[in-house]
């Protein structure tokens, strides 16, 4: 990971990964933001690639970046530090008025703070992939090392405490996974009343139609219906949403961050090894 870290006036850094939902909530947020309120308002971002499939955000010198030891995370000048991407969204949003209109503000945050209680683990891994034992077993791995400092070890337990206050329950369990399932349901369907309302029976691309253009709800939703339909849930999505989300992930925007990924790391994975078994065979 390279360590430009911007610090002059007006210059910030993104640190994300291509494979991680609210990294890629960011990213979209940060297409969609429109103009600034003012030149002086102006975010220029720098973005930095954290792969979080080798460790690199368990490593000291990110955990000092972020406590949570996750992505997306935004620095900037004055000791500006934001840890998740809802943080990022508001702070963009506070100097791009196109992502939270004042006459929508509440609307918007309302409906984003309801995204955000969904558990993403539990609708994009299933228990047999074992991506939250990873996680753990990598970080006391690293605690177990004679090499590792105390303060190291201080702030990786930091990271394993919060993990362990996010999720109070397996979020693979079966149970756990039908609630949230529902929570994706409930909150689509509002999204799709949201839209119907807007729009007027006009088919716009966007929430709250093409007089208002894409907000901040847009850019998080349309990632959270990209990783539905990779991890398999297009079931809970419904065909007025399903055809919002798929007119949306062919916009340059969106094609540019993903660049043909899918947006889980498995299944890229498996679709390029499908590719080299083709070649093979040719």
């Amino acid at each position: 990971m390279a360590a430009a870290e911007s610090t002059t006036s007006g210059r910030y850094t993104l640190y994300y990964n291509p494979f991680s939902i609210c990294s890629l909530m960011a990213l979209l947020t940060v297409r969609w933001k429109g103009e600034p309120v003012s030149p002086e308002m102006a975010v220029d971002i720098v973005e930095e690639e954290v792969d979080i499939y080798t460790g690199e955000q368990n490593r000291e010198e990110f955990l000092k970046k972020s406590w949570k030891g996750q992505v997306p995370v935004l620095l900037g000048p004055d000791d500006l530090k934001l840890t998740d991407s809802l943080e990022i969204t508001l702070f963009l949003a506070s100097r791009y008025p196109q992502l939270l209109p004042d006459a929508l503000q509440g609307a918007i945050t309302a409906m984003l703070d309801k995204l955000h209680q969904v558990w993403f683990v539990s609708l994009s891994f299933t228990a047999q992939e074992g991506r939250g034992a990873g996680i753990i077993q990598q970080i006391q791995d690293i605690v177990a090392q004679p090499t590792t400092s105390e303060d190291y070890k201080a702030a990786l337990q930091r990271k394993l405490q919060y993990y362990a206050d996010s999720y109070q329950a397996d979020p693979h369990a079966p149970e756990i996974v039908a609630r949230e399932q529902l929570k994706a349901q409930t909150y689509l369907a509002k999204i799709a009343d949201l839209r119907a309302a807007h729009n007027a029976g006009h088919d716009s691309n966007w929430i709250f139609g093409s007089k208002i253009g894409p907000t901040a709800l847009d850019a998080h939703t349309v990632v959270f219906i990209a990783r539905l339909i990779d991890a398999g849930h297009t079931s809970l999505i419904g065909r007025d949403m399903l055809e919002y989300g798929i007119q949306n992930l062919k916009a340059p925007e969106w094609t540019g961050i993903v660049r043909n990924r899918s947006t889980l790391h498995s299944l890229w994975e498996r679709q390029e090894a499908a590719k080299v078994s083709k070649v093979e065979v040719r």
